[in-house]
């Protein structure tokens, strides 16, 4: 009978603790799940595709870039510096339907029964390259090539973004985070066009995570 108590015990006990190490484990899914909600991993997920795609071709990837220039501030959100010149991300990572149109102010995110209203990406992006650019000639740095992408991130069938009014080179600009790979495949990536990443990132790196 104590035997039997003992290993009563001792199995009541292993599987307090195999639960306890299942929760433990769980932790980091759960919380990207509540925060992929919310799109605080949104730019993480971002960085890792261009880490991926940059690691083979010499890039570098930086994060939170804030360019200051003229009196005037931009945020370039997710950078990956190439051979090619840069590619820029702006990222979504809310989940809900996003509706809005290339030319707006303003797009409106949808999640349920609340509705936020949010700046339009395509648009910042515009004003932050063309920034961007000034501050690359103030700093001697010229004919470096950028393109802009907006990408969405939170992979819920209940996430989808409706944007009108797209030019046709913007057209593929706006993608999910499923595609982020395979565009970055195109050729014109590839080429080397003597981009010095060093210098750039050093001067980039400057005002990252301000």
């Amino acid at each position: 009978m104590a035997m039997g108590m003992g290993s009563v015990y001792y199995w009541a006990i292993t599987a307090v603790l195999m639960a306890l190490v299942l929760f433990l484990l769980a932790i980091p899914y759960l919380s990207n799940n509540v925060w992929d909600t919310k799109g605080k991993n949104a730019d993480k997920k971002t960085a890792r595709v261009f880490s991926r795609f940059g690691r083979s071709r010499g890039g570098r990837v930086l994060r939170e870039v804030t360019i200051r220039h003229d009196g005037k501030t931009a945020s370039l959100g997710t950078v990956l510096l190439l051979p090619w010149g840069l590619v820029i991300a702006d990222t979504l990572g809310c989940k809900g339907n996003y509706y809005g149109d290339a030319a707006s102010e303003q797009w409106v995110l949808t999640s349920g029964d609340e509705r936020t209203v949010l700046p339009n990406p395509l648009k910042t992006q515009r004003e932050a390259t063309m920034l961007l650019r000034e501050y690359l000639a103030a700093s001697k740095l010229y004919n470096i090539r950028v393109e802009t992408l907006v990408v969405y991130t939170n992979k819920s069938k209940d996430t989808t973004v409706f944007v009108d009014g797209l030019g046709k080179q913007e057209q593929h600009t706006v993608l999910p985070i499923g595609k982020l790979a395979r565009y970055l495949e195109k050729d014109r990536f590839e080429a080397d066009n003597g981009v010095n990443i060093e210098a750039l990132a050093a001067l980039l790196a400057e005002n990252q995570g301000r």
